[in-house]
């Protein structure tokens, strides 16, 4: 069977506003981030990934190695939070010229869900151009469908 034909037909039967998931090669969570407040930040190249790093980790470990010729990295920090275990990324999906990401801050366990923390996490994604909306899970009651809020919005031309 030829693939190519179904896939031709699918793309037409969706149109041109159909999803398409981007890869996450890389994902990284924190609850010892050293940033105060909320950053939600599309790193386009080494300068700014060596300062966020710094920032997210006041230089006690060594900046992860990013190929920006053909990777950005999604980079969340949520500040002082209670009960997380840092951030968990569920999608990252190209929607016409937006670039939707959906995460949330994962819950800890109930030994430290008073605990405060500073959840922070990261995600690496093939490099790709338009507006990023950071949409986060709000939804608090277990078992039930996400809700999204949108956090922020980032164009990367």
């Amino acid at each position: 069977m030829d693939f190519s034909v179904v896939i031709a037909a699918i793309a037409a039967f969706f149109g041109p506003g159909a999803p398409q998931v981007l890869p996450v090669s890389v994902t990284y969570k924190s609850t010892t981030s050293y940033a105060s407040r909320p950053r939600y930040q599309v790193v386009t190249n080494q300068v700014q990934w060596s300062k966020a790093w710094i920032e997210e980790t006041k230089g006690t470990r060594s900046t992860p190695t990013v190929d920006f010729k053909n990777k950005f990295v999604v980079l969340i920090q949520q500040g002082k939070t209670v009960g997380s275990e840092g951030i968990v990324f569920h999608s990252v999906q190209r929607v016409n010229d937006q670039i939707v990401i959906r995460f949330d801050n994962e819950s800890a366990p109930a030994s430290r869900k008073n605990k405060v923390s500073t959840a922070s996490g990261y995600a690496v994604i093939p490099n790709a151009r338009g507006t990023y909306v950071f949409l986060e899970n709000v939804q608090q009651v277990k078992d039930k469908p996400p809700i999204w809020r949108e956090r922020a919005r980032q164009t990367v031309k």
